[in-house]
């Protein structure tokens, strides 16, 4: 009923209603037969439709500029290869040994299941579809900005702070409905609108990284806000207590440090000088405290490293590179195997071919959009879901994902001016005064 009040009101405004959609990946926007839509997913499938009619109205393409033509090309041989794949690799290697999506992985750990085509050997291509329709979508629609992912974010974390604070009044009927999804019922740590701990562990990852970079590029009040979102976002982190979120986040921060210290220090000899200063006496306190930091560190990982369920995603994910290489490099097909980590995933179902088209999209994207301010936190917020993914978080079809790259795929249609292009810290630099 939203959605089409927003075409019938004012259909520029419809992307909006999609990213409120984002933070429910396990809530039922239509069942049938057993199968369930999320919220995404349907307005995904309006979204073609308004595509569609949109290109036969003008009788023209029309869409934006892509940050970068070569990952469009890498794109297209993605989607292309994937779908051929899913459709044919499960006749082709039919009988080797997987973990079926639909099964439970830890049942399948000492009984993996056999491969033979299934109901999700169409669903993951169908969501892949979908995915890029929503990116082909945001490309076409007018007055798109990526600024609307403070509405998902917003969303996401607020709702998990009312889950925290408020857990004997959250609508489990309403939210965890999706039929054929096993919901983290007893498991510690904080999921908010989804299934799983680790899962909402991957969308505060990219949360996180978001909001930081938003602060730097943001003006009035929507830095404050994000601001307060950085800090509950700590808070949901440390409640959280995933392994996922506590992996991702730290390959994030160490990536993020050495882009603004490039930055930074960039025809800065001055000032290069000082940050290795201060990065040599961090490194010598850390070697002084490493005996205290390594007994922290190290029994938060010993203790995930010890449990049957770092074991059992370490055994999926040796199947699936057993199944790259039965299947010859090729993989098995979206849908056939189901490891733990986005890696393991793409080699096992989408093969060499797949893996390499889908890396090199995210990283010339990522590249892309250093050329452009206003895409910068969209950007980081990509960066932390994909490195959250290869940690333990193997979801394609994660809605936060094609959120995202939807956003940073394309090069901002309004044209930024001097002031705008200029970072912050530089801007700060220019007003100091000269002998500061």
């Amino acid at each position: 009923m939203l959605a089409f009040a927003f075409l019938a009101a004012r259909p520029t405004a419809f992307p909006w209603l999609l990213a409120a959609t984002v933070p429910f990946p396990h809530t039922a926007a239509l069942v049938i037969a057993g199968n369930a839509l999320s919220p995404f997913y349907m307005l995904a499938i309006i979204a073609v439709l308004r595509l569609v009619y949109l290109v036969i109205r003008e009788r023209r393409w029309g869409f934006k500029a892509p940050v970068s033509r070569i990952a469009t090309i890498a794109a297209l041989i993605f989607l292309g290869y994937s779908i051929v794949i899913s459709l044919v690799g499960p006749f082709l290697f039919e009988g080797i040994e997987v973990f079926a999506p639909r099964a439970g992985l830890d049942e399948q750990v000492l009984d993996q299941s056999t491969l033979a085509f299934s109901i999700s050997n169409l669903a993951q291509p169908l969501y892949l579809l979908l995915g890029a329709g929503v990116v082909l979508y945001l490309g076409r629609e007018k007055r798109v900005s990526a600024a609307m992912f403070d509405l998902t974010v917003w969303l996401g974390v607020g709702l998990a702070l009312v889950r925290l604070m408020l857990p004997a009044a959250w609508p489990v009927a309403l939210i965890e409905n999706i039929p054929n999804v096993s919901y983290a019922v007893t498991q510690e740590g904080l999921r908010g609108t989804f299934s799983e701990p680790s899962l909402f562990g991957l969308f505060l990852v990219a949360a996180f990284g978001y909001s930081v970079v938003r602060i730097f590029v943001a003006t009035g009040w929507r830095r404050w806000a994000m601001v307060a979102t950085v800090a509950i976002v700590v808070l949901e982190l440390a409640v959280n207590l995933s392994f996922t979120a506590i992996g991702a986040l730290g390959i994030v921060i160490a990536i993020g440090g050495v882009v603004v210290v490039v930055a930074i220090t960039r025809g800065r000899r001055a000032l290069r000088v000082w940050i290795g200063s201060i990065a040599a006496v961090f490194v010598i306190v850390g070697i002084v405290a490493f005996p205290w930091i390594s007994a922290i560190v190290g029994g938060v990982f010993d203790e995930k490293l010890s449990s049957d369920s770092f074991h059992n995603r370490a055994v999926s994910n040796g199947v699936a590179y057993s199944v790259f290489t039965q299947t010859w490099g090729l993989g098995a097909g979206l849908g056939s195997n189901r490891p733990s980590s986005l890696f393991a995933l793409l080699l096992s179902c989408v093969g060499l071919i797949g893996t390499v088209a889908f890396f090199a999209v995210v990283v010339l994207v990522l590249l892309g959009v250093l050329r452009h301010r206003s895409l910068w936190p969209a950007g980081a917020g990509l960066l932390g879901v994909v490195v959250a993914q290869v940690t333990s978080a193997p979801e394609l079809s994660i809605p936060v994902f094609w959120m995202l790259l939807a956003l940073t795929f394309w090069a901002p249609v309004l044209v930024e001016t001097a002031e705008q292009r200029e970072p912050l810290y530089r801007r700060m630099l220019s007003r100091a005064p000269r002998n500061a």
